[in-house]
């Protein structure tokens, strides 16, 4: 399938459309003129811009993968708390999927599957591959996650 367009390209997707995943842009990107937006699938050019087009809250239609931009991975490197309120308990070293050019990356992470009333208080980027997570308890429990879900991405 191949689509041309100067005015407003992504508004030939559909919702409907099983070949492609929906990213919602809630602010603007701007392509520079002669660009073309492509799939590395079958796929083939989706569209292609004859000038400098800014897209501002539209849904871009395309498969979204890890890479430096953005990462979203689980992992289930955790770590358990002592019994005690307010004990922390860090992790081992977390690898990300992707390499980083540097420590200058933002990571957050969900813990899942509880045992007791534990918090996530902190992530830090020990270098360029590997991060922490510090938990904390709530209360006089033994606390921790059986694993987290987690989304890097660079400055």
């Amino acid at each position: 399938m191949f689509y041309t367009s100067t005015a407003d390209p992504l508004s030939l997707a559909t919702a409907n459309d099983t070949y492609f995943s929906r990213i919602m842009l809630v602010n603007s990107v701007t392509i520079g003129a002669g660009s073309a937006i492509t799939s590395s699938g079958a796929g083939g050019t989706v569209a292609t811009l004859a000038g400098v087009e800014t897209l501002t809250n539209k849904t871009l239609n395309v498969p979204l993968t890890s890479g430096t931009g953005l990462q979203i991975f689980n992992t289930t490197t955790t770590c358990t708390t002592a019994a005690s309120a307010g004990a922390t308990c860090t992790t081992a070293a977390i690898s990300l999927p992707v390499a980083e050019a540097d420590t200058s990356y933002r990571v957050t992470c969900t813990g899942k599957g509880i045992t007791n009333v534990p918090a996530v208080i902190a992530t830090t980027n020990s270098s360029a591959t590997q991060f922490t997570v510090t938990i904390a308890a709530l209360t006089a429990a033994a606390a921790s996650f059986s694993s987290y879900d987690c989304v890097a991405g660079h400055n």
